[in-house]
């Protein structure tokens, strides 16, 4: 028994970093979509690029929804991956499943963001974070291959 904790531990530590990576990347997303209205506006210009004919109050209520859903995939991500990474550090078995819906789960958001058009023929989310949100799923579709990789016991062969 005491074989398999430390086998599952080492497998485990080696994923950790790349978690912490894509807990780190999931941060920086939602962090931008929060402060996107007040900066760079690329929500604003995606919007505005694909309704010319919106006013400010509708382009700002389109603005707000979007980052009330990335936001809102943000914190879910966040909360994964932070209980992916303790179970991991743990040995926990339970750390690939997690790291296996949480991957998936972001993965599917971030591809249906990046592929999805809205009623005007354009992609309705604004590319820049379609393509941050892949990234950690994509760390996290990583670490989950380096989870499963067995490595082989002190002593055996």
């Amino acid at each position: 028994m005491n074989d398999l904790r430390n086998n599952t531990t080492r497998m485990g530590s080696s994923a950790v970093p790349l978690l912490w990576v894509a807990l780190g990347v999931c941060a920086v997303t939602t962090v931008f979509a929060l402060i996107d209205p007040w900066t760079t506006g690329l929500l604003a210009g995606q919007v505005a690029s694909g309704y010319p004919h919106y006013g400010t109050d509708q382009i700002g209520a389109a603005v707000s929804a979007y980052v009330v859903i990335l936001a809102t995939v943000g914190v879910i991500g966040l909360i994964g991956w932070f209980m992916t990474i303790r179970l991991a550090r743990r040995g926990r078995g339970a750390a690939r499943w997690l790291d296996a819906v949480v991957s998936a789960f972001i993965l599917v958001i971030a591809l249906i963001g990046l592929t999805t058009s809205d009623t005007s023929g354009m992609i309705g989310l604004a590319p820049a974070f379609g393509w941050l949100l892949l990234i950690p799923g994509l760390f996290g579709a990583i670490a989950l291959v380096r989870m499963r990789r067995r490595t082989p016991t002190l002593g055996s062969a």
